[in-house]
């Protein structure tokens, strides 16, 4: 077969009836379907036709799409609670602060980095209080 393989894709994709086939691609089918080896494919795709032919679009019901919006969307139970993000700042805050009392002598470079890891800690934990709070409304 000498045919270009996108005419090969359409026919399979499409059939053999050029109604069926998109407005753009009319001027493939125009310039392939009356060749021997077009008319070859297209006779071949006969089958493809006779099931295009049957299928039919099902109108939505809205109950139908009231169920799958219903699952569609996240669940409540999953979310945690707002005062979970700030439970676990203020535990790895505490933990950071216990540890860096126990460490032998620590320095001022220490510090603000326990400093730093803290703020960074505490805006994450508000950052999740503000966006539940704003998806809650």
């Amino acid at each position: 077969m000498n045919l270009p393989g996108r005419f090969i894709e359409l026919s399979e994709a499409y059939g053999s009836d050029r109604a069926r086939w998109p407005s753009q691609e009319h001027a493939l089918y125009d310039l392939w379907c009356h060749t021997q080896d077009g008319a070859n494919l297209l006779a071949q795709q006969v089958q493809l036709d006779q099931i295009l032919d049957q299928w039919s679009v099902i109108d939505r019901s809205d109950a139908i799409s009231a169920a799958v919006m219903l699952v569609a969307q996240p669940a409540s139970l999953l979310a945690l609670p707002t005062w979970f993000g700030q439970g676990l700042a203020a535990a790895i805050l505490c933990g950071l602060l216990v540890g860096a009392g126990l460490s032998p002598s620590p320095d001022a470079a220490e510090v603000a980095e326990i400093a730093e890891i803290a703020v960074e800690i505490d805006s994450l934990a508000l950052g999740d209080y503000l966006y539940l709070d704003n998806n809650q409304r």
